[in-house]
C-alpha cells in the first residue's frame, strides 16, 4: 500500500498518515482525524488519546510521562505541578490544592505527602516543614507561635511548656531542667532565670510544703 499523507486543513502534511493510524488502531481515527497534531501521541500510546481528545495540550505531558495521564485527567491544571516535579503527582492526586504549596516548596511535598492537614502550616510557614517533619504533633505550636519552633526543635519535649505559657521559651531555652519548676509555678520563672540552682531549692520546699498538707 502507498504510504499517503494527510493534509490538514492548514495545509501542512501530518508527520503519520491516517491510514496507518486507522489500520493499527481504528478507533483512533476519530482522534485523529479531529486533531491530526495527535496522530504522534495516537501512535506511541494509543491510551493516551482519552487524555488527548479531553484536553489537547496535556498530550505534551502525556507523552513526556505517561504515568501522569491519571492525573492529569483528575485535574488538568495540575499537569504544571506534574512536569515540573513528576514526584509530587501523588500529592497532587491526594488533595489538589495542595499542588500550590508543593510547587512553592517541592521540599514539603514530603510533609504533605504525610499529613495533609499540615498544608496550613508549611504554607504560612515553610521553614517549619523541618519541623512538623520530625515531629507531626508540634503542628499545633507551629501555627499558634511561629517563633517556638525553635525551641521545639531543640526540645520537643518543651512543646506543653510553650503551649501553655509561650513567655517562658526563654528560660526553657537557657536551661530546658527549669522547664519543671516553670511549670509547677510560672511566676518562679524570673528567679530560676537569675539564679538556676536556686530550682533546686524551690523543688524540695514545694516538696515540703506538699508532704506537710498531706501528712
Amino acid at each position: 500500500m502507498e504510504r499517503g499523507r494527510v493534509m490538514n486543513g492548514e495545509g501542512e502534511s501530518d508527520e503519520y498518515p491516517l491510514t496507518v493510524v486507522a489500520m493499527r488502531n481504528p478507533s483512533l481515527a476519530v482522534v485523529v482525524m479531529r486533531n491530526p497534531s495527535l496522530t504522534v501521541v495516537a501512535m506511541r500510546n494509543p491510551s493516551l488519546t482519552v487524555v488527548a481528545m479531553r484536553n489537547p495540550s496535556l498530550a505534551v505531558v502525556a507523552m513526556r510521562n505517561p504515568s501522569l495521564t491519571v492525573v492529569a485527567m483528575r485535574n488538568p491544571s495540575l499537569a504544571v505541578v506534574a512536569m515540573r516535579n513528576p514526584s509530587l503527582t501523588v500529592v497532587a492526586m491526594r488533595n489538589p490544592s495542595l499542588a500550590v504549596v508543593a510547587m512553592g516548596n517541592p521540599s514539603l511535598a514530603v510533609v504533605v505527602m504525610r499529613n495533609p492537614s499540615l498544608a496550613v502550616v508549611a504554607m504560612g510557614n515553610p521553614s517549619l516543614a523541618v519541623v512538623v517533619m520530625r515531629n507531626p504533633s508540634l503542628a499545633v505550636v507551629a501555627m499558634r507561635n511561629p517563633s517556638l519552633t525553635v525551641v521545639v526543635m531543640r526540645n520537643p519535649s518543651l512543646a506543653v511548656v510553650v503551649m501553655r505559657n509561650p513567655s517562658l521559651a526563654v528560660v526553657a531555652m537557657r536551661n530546658p531542667s527549669l522547664t519543671v519548676v516553670v511549670m509547677r509555678n510560672p511566676s518562679l520563672a524570673v528567679v530560676v532565670m537569675r539564679n538556676p540552682s536556686l530550682a533546686v531549692v524551690i523543688c524540695n520546699r514545694m516538696r515540703n510544703w506538699r508532704a506537710r498538707l498531706n501528712s
